[in-house]
């Protein structure tokens, strides 16, 4: 799966991917030529050879020139790759996350989704792109410095090598360590997004129950874990580097120490010295570069297996029959569990016409679960639901939303005008078609008020518009809405008396074609029910007419005391 969406992402530039690896293989070559130039300007020196010391000097800063030039094309070309590819990866995300089953979004914290899509898609392109552009500059600098330490002094090579190697031990070492504190690291930042996230969204309620000092606490709280698990990251890396440290401060004195020797017995050069200082930096830098790689490989695994889960995740609405209208709705033995708790046990319920069929009951008694159940959001643990006779699992997923308009007492709102927010999945509705059903709901006159009229743009969270406003303006969308069944659950609880009478007639006229349930303890729309059925802790106790549940139900009389 891996290499799946390494081949699925990097391919579409390949062409790029190669010029870069190009470039880098280039300016590796012509790069690692100026070590060997410095030494020889430095021989000349010695010998106060002008014309030597002025020919290798322009060699220098010719090497030095293309060098720059390479370097500038490496990183645009590179940030092409790096930024087109991450946004390639979050939107799949994206789109997997929304297109994800609904019971498996609430697995996660909002927060948690937001990081994975954000955070880790960074995280494994910017490893693999800097992998394979580091690759050829770390095969160059190895091969390109192991020739000429080996050329220069075989014993300076050998006491490198092996102390090289000790540095590659502490990264081995210091492996769980770091793997460990990354994990916390990660699942923190999912904690604290989604805290973040969901404190920001309700900040009206924080200031209604004066809870700003407590939610103050609370951040502080975040923020101190936060720092502490950076403290205990840095302190890992301040070992690691320490050791690499100590390795490299052993082994600079013992090339010094050994070079000094061999100057003084006429062994080797000043040049050679500094040549072979500039080679011995280089291949550092290649091996540096390695155990970097192998520390952050770690991290990247983390982050492609939180990716992987979301991806593995996706609705699969490719399947199943397809319908064209609903006709009929039966609920069989239905039981639903939410965190192991009975939501609904053994509903069962028909409705074999079009008309408005309420559902009344206390807050938790599995009203909404059923609306939920009937879109698909969750699937049943016991029983059946079958829509047109069909069992419900057997209907792709976007042929059966495309039949039902689900109306909740939060609107769904898009950034766009009033227009486009009525219009949303129905842009052939004429302006006057529209305009004649905003009269009739009462909002036409409020839109025109406004400066730019039906123009008037309106944000994802309706700021602008009440509450009221936005219902009734959702209700119009749904009475343009080219569905068979309408699920209302309490759509009208923010109209005012006036409103919700203009809005309960739209909905007794679309009744005639239309299935509507109804969520609602508000008499006006129940008690225009063809049936109701009342339900108290997940069953359905008792269905009939509002008139006559009043009469035989005292429980249900109290709904609408």
């Amino acid at each position: 799966m891996k290499k799946n969406i390494l081949k699925k992402y990097f391919l579409k530039r390949l062409n790029l991917i190669i010029l870069l690896l190009l470039i880098i293989i280039l300016g590796t070559v012509i790069d690692s030529i100026n070590p060997y130039l410095f030494g020889k300007i430095i021989d000349k020196i010695t010998i106060k050879d002008k014309i030597g010391i002025e020919v290798n000097l322009v060699y220098f800063a010719i090497v030095l020139f293309c060098v720059q030039i390479l370097a500038c094309f490496e990183k645009i070309i590179g940030k092409i790759i790096v930024t087109a590819t991450v946004n390639d990866i979050k939107g799949d995300l994206f789109f997997n996350v929304i297109r994800m089953p609904y019971y498996k979004i609430n697995l996660y914290d909002r927060g948690e989704l937001l990081n994975r899509i954000e955070f880790d898609a960074s995280t494994i392109v910017d490893y693999y792109v800097d992998f394979v552009s580091s690759l050829f500059m770390i095969i160059g600098n190895l091969v390109i410095s192991l020739y000429f330490l080996f050329k220069i002094s075989d014993l300076l090579s050998i006491i490198s090598i092996f102390l090289i190697l000790l540095m590659y031990l502490i990264n081995v070492i210091f492996k769980n360590k770091v793997v460990k504190i990354q994990e916390l690291i990660k699942n923190f930042s999912d904690r604290y997004y989604s805290w973040l996230q969901d404190t920001i969204s309700n900040i009206l309620g924080i200031k209604v129950f004066l809870q700003e000092l407590r939610m103050n606490h609370k951040y502080k709280e975040l923020l101190e874990n936060d720092y502490s698990l950076q403290m205990k990251s840095m302190y890992i890396d301040t070992q690691i580097e320490f050791l690499r440290g100590i390795i490299s401060l052993i082994l600079d004195v013992l090339i010094l120490l050994i070079a000094a020797l061999f100057i003084l017995n006429g062994k080797m050069t000043l040049g050679n010295l500094v040549a072979f200082n500039t080679y011995l930096s280089k291949l550092l830098i290649a091996i540096s570069k390695i155990l970097d790689i192998n520390i952050n490989k770690q991290v990247v695994n983390i982050s492609y297996d939180r990716i992987l889960s979301i991806f593995e995740k996706n609705e699969n609405n490719g399947s199943g029959l397809n319908i064209e209208r609903i006709e009929t709705i039966n609920f069989k033995d239905v039981c639903f569990r939410y965190n192991k708790d009975k939501v609904l046990k053994k509903a069962s319920f028909n409705i074999n016409e079009p008309g408005i069929y309420s559902f009344v009951g206390e807050n938790g008694s599995g009203k909404t679960t059923i609306f939920s159940l009937i879109e698909k959001l969750y699937y049943v643990d016991e029983g059946e639901i079958k829509i047109n006779n069909y069992d419900i699992n057997s209907i792709r997923t976007e042929s059966l939303r495309k039949c039902v308009l689900y109306l909740t007492k939060k609107p769904y709102l898009i950034n766009g005008s009033i227009l486009d927010n009525i219009r949303m999945g129905n842009n052939e509705t004429s302006i006057e078609k529209i305009q004649k059903i905003c009269k009739r709901v009462g909002i036409h006159n409020d839109i025109i008020q406004l400066e730019d009229g039906y123009n008037t743009l309106i944000h994802e969270t309706g700021k602008n518009l009440s509450s009221g406003q936005l219902q009734k303006l959702v209700f119009v969308r749904s009475y343009l809405q080219k569905v068979s069944i309408i699920l209302l659950d309490e759509a009208t609880s923010d109209l005012d008396g006036k409103s919700e009478k203009d809005i309960c007639e739209l909905i007794k006229e679309l009744s005639k074609y239309f299935i509507v349930l109804n969520i609602s303890h508000r008499p006006l729309s129940v008690q225009m029910s063809r049936k109701v059925f009342f339900i108290q802790n997940g069953e359905i106790v008792k269905e009939g007419k509002h008139i006559d549940l009043l009469r035989e139900n005292e429980e249900y009389n109290k709904f609408f005391k």
